[in-house]
């Protein structure tokens, strides 16, 4: 693959000169650890350069996070930039391709999808690229069922995105649905345990994870999503899972890896927030404690957003109001406040990612109004 040859004015004799060629091979390498922005304007270089950053096969070098919030009042999707903190937390990424209000829901997030419904339609967006597209409908949504728990993650061997959507009625049993996009069609799936996690479950090592309580009793569990099986597994707690009935779970992804968060009854007006993160994935003795942070106010928190290797080693964490930033080092905290209140949020990895031509150019859309939704009902 050759580098476009652009020539250039001397500045001394005005006369153009012929600037080195980047040798081929390394380009893909230069290309691969840019960001997606800068990747997107590439394409206009040279027809070569459009190839390489199409096709499917190119992958980043670089895992760039990204946390996002959505605002009721504003027509744009706000990100927070770690390395840009100050008075204006919350930045314009990309303007939402609909008329933002309360009956949005994000679903989950995952190879720089974001999946959200609105409505009774379910949508998939990669943000980076600002690619959207309608993939599944669900009329439930439109009824009196609110959503409780939620994921996506992606099968390589069926080389499909599966959907899991935990939805809970006024009165009645909860349900549990899963979806593939290739299939367009929700089917019913069991649990044994109550799940109650904060709507999207994180992905790692290509899992949805959910905090799940025990039927009988007041453990907290983490289970997983296994792809292949169609079916709930439970993953290893750490060993000092302690605490009482009122303690709130939140899972997050910090450095590819799974975090644990507890926190006291958010009513209390100061309690600590223990954040553990599982080293190795699936082992029981890799989970530690990465840090304890003073909390005050009754809020409810989210996951760790970022964390920041430095000389300060810092996490990012919101309440809610603002972002906080914890020194893991000197122990202190900073924070920085939101000038909107933000009523959605989620993580995602910045990719270059395209919406399978199958879902892009098919029309026809399938709802959950047969048999699966009459027995609901029941």
């Amino acid at each position: 693959m050759k580098s476009p040859n652009l020539p250039e004015a001397d500045q001394v004799t005005g006369q153009q000169i012929k600037l080195p060629e980047i040798p081929g091979q390394i380009i893909p390498d230069i290309l691969s650890r840019l960001p997606v922005k800068s990747l997107c304007r590439f394409k206009c270089v040279s027809k070569s350069w459009q190839y390489l950053v199409s096709d499917p096969k190119f992958s980043l070098k670089t895992n760039v996070s990204r946390a996002i919030f959505w605002i009721e009042t504003s027509p744009f999707l706000h990100s927070v930039n770690p390395d840009l903190l100050g008075e204006n937390i919350l930045n314009p990424l990309s303007e939402i391709p609909y008329r933002p209000n309360q009956n949005q829901v994000i679903l989950g997030s995952c190879k720089g999808f974001i999946l959200f419904s609105y409505s009774t339609s379910i949508y998939l967006w990669n943000p980076s690229i600002r690619c959207c597209k309608k993939v599944l409908r669900l009329s439930l949504l439109r009824e009196n069922y609110t959503v409780v728990a939620s994921g996506i993650c992606f099968d390589e061997v069926s080389d499909d995105y599966k959907i899991v959507i935990l939805l809970s009625p006024i009165t009645g049993r909860r349900i549990i649905l899963l979806a593939s996009l290739r299939s367009q069609a929700w089917a019913e799936i069991n649990h044994p345990h109550s799940m109650f996690s904060a709507k999207s479950g994180p992905v790692v090592n290509g899992k949805i994870h959910w905090v799940v309580r025990e039927e009988k009793g007041d453990r907290d569990l983490i289970f997983y999503f296994d792809k292949t099986t169609n079916r709930f597994v439970k993953l290893p707690m750490p060993d000092n899972n302690v605490g009482d009935s009122t303690d709130i779970f939140r899972l997050g992804v910090l450095d590819g890896c799974l975090t644990l968060s507890r926190f006291g009854n958010i009513w209390d007006l100061e309690h600590i927030t223990e954040v553990l993160i599982m080293k190795e994935y699936g082992v029981k003795e890799s989970w530690m404690t990465l840090c304890f942070i003073p909390m005050k106010g009754p809020r409810i928190w989210s996951p760790p957003l970022f964390y920041i290797k430095g000389s300060r080693d810092e996490v990012l964490i919101s309440n809610g109001l603002s972002v906080v930033v914890f020194s893991l080092k000197d122990q202190t905290m900073r924070e920085f406040p939101f000038a909107m209140m933000p009523h959605e949020f989620c993580m995602y990895v910045e990719s270059l990612t395209t919406i399978p031509e199958r879902l892009r150019d098919q029309r026809r859309e399938q709802n959950a109004s047969g048999s699966m939704e009459r027995a609901a009902e029941t």
